[in-house]
């Protein structure tokens, strides 16, 4: 049922019970409660189309009686009492940052709930809140499908702020003993050494020698890839 993205966020979950925000199509908490892994989930969405399909989903697997369908602007609808883990995967490092401010601010987040996140863009945005705010990284994957790369982190709000230095922003907390987490690092190398390059076309050398830096501060060496 899950592509090998969404496995992986499957895969770090580890309460009960589940609430992914931003579900689409449902397919996540369907697999986590058809498999067993998870007792209870809700399938929680800003706009009532995707949660259509996600609710056609629940029907189609009759997990309607285990499976809550909610309209929710991030946290902000939702009764979280009793959830042991919230999902926010598929949208930009910036937007699930914004989901999970407003989710402290309102009371949805504990320190007893794990928290798996999966950034489509800006990760290294959502790495610095983190580690800002009271978010203790306690795990960071990455993940190939095709040669498409994701990143995938489990968190905790314990109040826990920790540095996050340039490095550790681009590159992320792995343990790159882990072949995709080599990969994802040597293809995030890459990618800053293409921007260099793009900046210097411009002629703004200090920029540009700033994602240079970057790139060769990589974790990784090209002969370790």
């Amino acid at each position: 049922m899950l592509d090998k993205r969404l496995a992986m966020c499957a895969r770090m979950v580890t309460g009960d019970n589940v609430c992914d925000i931003g579900t689409d199509h449902g397919y996540l908490p369907c697999e986590l409660v058809s498999s067993g892994k998870c007792s209870r989930a809700t399938a929680a969405d800003i706009n009532e189309k995707p949660l259509g399909f996600a609710e056609a989903t629940v029907k189609k697997y009759e997990l309607s009686d285990k499976i809550k369908i909610q309209l929710s602007d991030g946290l902000d609808d939702l009764d979280t009492e009793g959830v042991t883990d919230i999902v926010i995967a598929g949208m930009g490092g910036e937007l699930i940052s914004d989901i999970l401010s407003r989710g402290v601010e309102k009371g949805k987040i504990s320190s007893r709930m794990g928290l798996v996140l999966q950034p489509m863009t800006r990760a290294s945005v959502l790495r610095r809140y983190l580690c800002a705010n009271g978010f203790e990284i306690t795990e960071e994957r990455a993940v190939y499908d095709g040669r498409f790369g994701y990143n995938v982190i489990r968190a905790v709000h314990n109040g826990t702020v920790t540095e996050c230095d340039d490095v550790k922003a681009e590159y992320g907390f792995m343990d790159y003993s882990d072949e995709a987490a080599r990969r994802y690092a040597l293809d995030r190398a890459k990618r800053l050494y293409d921007t260099y390059k793009g900046i210097m076309k411009s002629g703004n050398r200090a920029q540009a020698d700033e994602y240079l830096a970057l790139a060769e501060k990589c974790p990784v060496k090209i002969s370790e890839g």
